[in-house]
């Protein structure tokens, strides 16, 4: 994508949201309350006890990078801010997004405290020696899916032999494909698949460039297409593989340097992530992430003739399919599954994105010691 800009060129080209421009959620009947804080989506009393260190903290700015645009796939953080939580834990947040800055990079380079993005970079960082560290979880499957207009009768790995198939430009598109062929299917059906990089355009579909392509189904142009009633099939890779989605991801110098308002950061996103699984809250959330690609100049992600809302209440449908996962019933929303990065790990190794001996063990790929600390141990969030 070319060279990289200076943080000031970052600043002036990007789209930034404050907490002071993300006022709140003005959806399902919120209200706030007199201490600037609003009513929680999740039924809570406005008036829970804090039990965090709130104004104590030595560091109470964070800059939060989004690796793709404000859209379903950040409610978590993006609730966080909005609804007040990191305010109620003394932070003052900034959170900003670009598809074209190197996130390890930018994250040793501590422009950003926080960056959320795939946990495919918790693993190549690792390797490279990036010393990079894990916040929490936010999607606990891969979204990675395999989509196909219906008049192509494609329902099953078995039937994409014969067939074009796109890939997008992702480092763990070619690891999981290659593991889900490689058990699915023989090594002639597998030669009989014409691969092709193209990109992310779903349009893709549509314009018959290819037969079926790999893409997040959970994204608003996806959605989109399928509110103004394009008919997909899909088969999503959780079915076959498990490993993580995305996660919240810090630097060891952070981690060691300000630990307990990367606690408090934490706390706040989980409990934006713990409000996103709730269904009860579809409406309220599709309104807020409408109103923030309004506040970035994005709301042409919804494609001519599809209504936001109902595109935004598709994709917080979607997302349910994905987020949650089975230890977070155990250790609360937002825990890093060391198995599942582990298994992206090795499936990255086996088509040399990394190196054998540069993996790391799966306990060591992930950190969990500030989602310990923000649940009890039943898994419930301490608010």
């Amino acid at each position: 994508m070319g060279r990289k800009p200076t943080r000031r060129q970052f600043l002036q080209s990007s789209a930034v949201v404050t907490t002071g421009l993300a006022a709140g959620c003005s959806g399902g009947g919120e209200s706030s309350t007199d201490d600037g804080g609003e009513t929680p989506t999740d039924g809570s009393s406005t008036e829970a006890t804090q039990t965090t260190t709130g104004g104590n903290l030595s560091k109470t700015d964070f800059n939060i990078l989004l690796t793709y645009q404000p859209e379903m796939v950040y409610s978590p953080v993006l609730a966080a801010d909005r609804l007040g939580y990191f305010e109620e834990v003394g932070l003052n947040v900034n959170i900003e997004y670009s598809f074209g800055l190197n996130p390890m990079q930018v994250l040793t380079s501590d422009e950003f405290d926080v960056i959320v993005d795939n946990h495919i970079s918790t693993v190549t960082g690792k390797a490279r020696g990036v010393p990079v560290e894990t916040v929490l979880t936010t999607i606990g499957n891969t979204p990675q899916t395999f989509a196909s207009l219906s008049e192509k009768n494609i329902t099953s790995v078995g039937d994409i032999p014969g067939n074009t198939l796109g890939l997008q430009n992702a480092p763990d598109v070619q690891a999981y494909t290659d593991e889900i062929f490689g058990n699915q299917l023989s090594e002639s059906q597998r030669g009989n698949i014409e691969e092709a990089f193209i990109g992310y355009a779903v349009n893709n579909l549509l314009a018959d460039n290819v037969d079926v392509m790999t893409l997040y189904p959970t994204n608003a142009d996806f959605a989109s297409l399928e509110v103004t009633g394009a008919e997909f099939n899909t088969i999503n890779m959780m079915d076959f593989i498990d490993v993580s989605g995305n996660a919240a991801l810090t630097s060891t110098s952070t981690l060691e340097n300000n630990r307990p308002a990367l606690v408090e950061y934490t706390r706040a996103h989980a409990k934006g992530l713990n409000d996103v699984l709730d269904p009860n809250n579809k409406d309220e959330i599709a309104e807020m992430i409408v109103e923030v690609l309004n506040s970035y100049d994005l709301s042409d992600v919804h494609i001519e003739g599809a209504d936001p809302m109902e595109v935004q209440r598709l994709c917080f449908e979607k997302f349910l399919e994905f987020r949650p996962i089975d230890s977070w019933d155990t250790y609360g929303a937002g825990y890093n599954n060391p198995e599942y990065v582990g298994n992206a790990q090795q499936l990255l190794a086996n088509i040399g994105n990394i190196s054998e001996p540069a993996m790391v063990d799966q306990d060591e790929l992930v950190n969990n010691e500030l989602i310990n600390e923000v649940y009890d141990d039943n898994g419930e969030l301490i608010w």
